[in-house]
């Protein structure tokens, strides 16, 4: 048993041609046939070779084709529901199950707390420092920051720089 797995080709577009028989040489021992004279014929013109396309494999153009006009129907098939897609969710929003509106709120005041002393008015630590803070910005208050006998000195903007 031949355990050898075959070679795999790889896929092409084209289909593959007949192989090329190369023409065949007279053989000396066969006596060649009685040959008729030459019927002279026009001369004709060389002609050009004509360029011959390689034989195309219709089914991988047709699939490659299918494949294009799917991805274009997917892409348009995108673009319509994403257009729609706010409306559809609107209307599933404002769908209500029951049938019944919602309440609507109602007024209602607020209680007001009623401000009372704190619970540190009477102590004495707090009316030391309250105290203390009276007495600092009295003195910040009285102090004079201003000093009227330093004078900016004149200066001589007449500058030249020739040598």
């Amino acid at each position: 048993m031949n355990d050898e797995k075959p070679v795999r080709q790889p896929y092409t577009p084209f289909k593959k041609s007949e192989p090329v028989v190369p023409p065949q040489q007279p053989n000396p021992a066969v006596p060649a046939p009685a040959q008729q004279p030459p019927v002279q014929q026009p001369p004709q013109q060389e002609k050009k070779k004509k360029f011959v396309m390689p034989r195309i494999n219709k089914e991988f153009i047709r699939a490659k084709q299918n494949l294009i006009v799917g991805g274009i129907f997917a892409f348009v098939f995108l673009i319509i529901l994403i257009a729609f897609l706010p409306r559809i969710a609107a209307l599933i929003r404002d769908r209500n199950p029951l049938g019944t509106p919602a309440p609507s709120p109602t007024e209602e005041p607020a209680p007001t707390p009623s401000p009372g002393p704190s619970q540190y008015a009477d102590d004495e630590d707090v009316k030391t420092m309250e105290s203390d803070i009276d007495t600092l910005s009295n003195a910040l208050r009285d102090t004079v920051i201003r000093e009227d006998k330093l004078r900016i000195p004149d200066l001589d903007f007449n500058v030249s720089f020739k040598k």
